[in-house]
């Protein structure tokens, strides 16, 4: 336990904000806040304008914040005018300075003042439980944490926080599927504590499933929202952290890299049209899940798979664990004493098989040749002869089928080498989890 108190201790500190970032947040959000609602004024839809999310919570991490203020529409107006007036309030605001849209439910700002990203995020002023947007809640988050929290447990989700961070399960966005800041605020709510969240995580069993209700919407389970890679990952993590604690859990820790296996990736290279970033890591998940699928259907063994962009440039990268197959596969049909089934099997493969014949157990077996026999081969009928059975989206089928690469072992390190978000995903796929070892 002694072990255990050290450690939190000197990671304490590693989240504590120093004066000068709480002072240059706070000049940055102030300002940007006036400036959100001399704007706001100019329009009869908006009510005004609040800072939310961490920031305001005083649940922050150093060096890692953005300032986030929303734009609180009256719950009357339409949909198309919640969405314009909100990126024209947004781009006004943050004249002078980096600004860009992102997508979230629907399209927000985001203004880049002296090293720190402010979101301006419209959402509907109504009631609780008559939620018209997604961040409609976000305004009883922060009122929930403020009331319910005091500076020991805001520091406690701080700790948290940092140790999601470090096992990479941080962030609940599509790309990652891990745990948002407020459901690492409702656990320590929840628990009481960083190491309580972590001995319920530890002992977590099938006979009780992990479930994350919202306090503010009970219909709202936030454990929806979390890849089951993620909470398998802060499982073990949290088992090992107790384990054996050490610092390291609070920067940054990860699987020991298996270099070895790097000669069995197998990676599709393209280039697509530019796209938001939810619909991208949507489409592009999907798209490698349905592809692994199809390969090990066709006979492929591929142990795991993985994904990653850089915006304009995607890759799917599979760990395989054979690379050919037989030239030849057998078709298992029906017994013969099955009339009509057996001379529709043997109607449908008379003429393209090598060989028809009855086995031991009196049913009719097709032998065939492959229309591939390599994992190269296979990938390239997929994706030009087949795309359509992959369930290929048509946002990347133009780059999949006609702008894609194949690589393979040093082929893809020497690419990848050039590419940081590429190799990242290389290292990534031949790790262990954390806590496995």
């Amino acid at each position: 336990m002694r072990e255990i108190s050290s450690v939190i201790s000197r990671a304490t500190a590693l989240v504590t904000p120093g004066k000068e970032e709480e002072e240059r947040l706070k000049e940055v959000a102030e300002m940007m806040l006036q400036r959100v609602e001399k704007e706001a004024k100019k329009y009869k839809q908006v009510k005004g304008a609040r800072l939310g999310g961490s920031y305001a919570k005083g649940t922050w991490l150093p060096g890692e914040t953005d300032v986030d203020i929303f734009v609180l529409f009256d719950g009357s107006v339409e949909e198309k005018d919640f969405e314009r007036i909100g990126l024209e309030i947004g781009k006004k605001a943050g004249k002078g300075f980096r600004v860009g849209k992102r997508y979230a439910q629907h399209p927000y700002i985001e203004v880049f003042v002296k090293g720190i990203r402010v979101n301006i995020v419209p959402c509907y002023d109504v009631q609780a439980g008559a939620w018209k947007s997604a961040a409609d809640r976000s305004l009883y988050h922060l009122e929930l944490v403020n009331q319910r929290m005091d500076e020991g447990m805001k520091m406690e989700v701080r700790l948290l926080k940092r140790f999601m961070c470090a096992i990479d399960v941080y962030g609940a966005e599509i790309e990652k599927e891990g745990f948002s800041g407020y459901a690492a605020e409702v656990l320590v709510l929840n628990h009481g504590s960083f190491l309580n969240v972590l001995r319920y995580f530890a002992d977590l069993s099938n006979e009780a499933p992990f479930v994350l209700k919202d306090p503010v919407d009970e219909r709202r389970d936030l454990a929806k929202a979390i890849s089951g890679e993620k909470l398998a990952t802060l499982i073990l993590a949290s088992r090992a952290f107790l384990s054996k604690p050490s610092i390291d859990f609070f920067l940054s820790v990860r699987g020991k890299k298996r270099h070895g296996l790097k000669k069995m990736l197998y990676c599709i290279l393209f280039t697509h049209k530019e796209m938001s970033e939810d619909i991208l890591w949507g489409e592009l998940k999907r798209t490698a899940r349905k592809i692994s699928s199809k390969l090990c259907d066709g006979g492929f063994s591929i142990a795991r798979f993985d994904q990653c962009t850089d915006g304009r440039k995607s890759a799917i990268i599979l760990l395989a664990l054979n690379y050919s197959i037989p030239e030849i596969e057998v078709k298992l049909g029906p017994p013969v004493v099955m009339k009509e089934n057996s001379e529709r099997f043997l109607t449908e493969n008379r003429y393209n098989s090598k060989l028809i014949f009855v086995n031991r157990e009196g049913r009719l077996v097709s032998l065939r040749k492959r229309q591939y026999s390599t994992l190269k081969a296979a990938i390239k009928y997929l994706l030009k002869e087949a795309p359509g059975s992959v369930g290929i989206s048509r946002d990347l089928m133009e780059g999949l089928v006609g702008k894609s690469r194949i690589l393979a072992g040093m082929e893809l390190l020497k690419v990848a080498r050039k590419e940081k978000w590429l190799s990242e995903c290389v290292d990534r796929i031949v790790s262990d989890t954390v806590g496995t070892r």
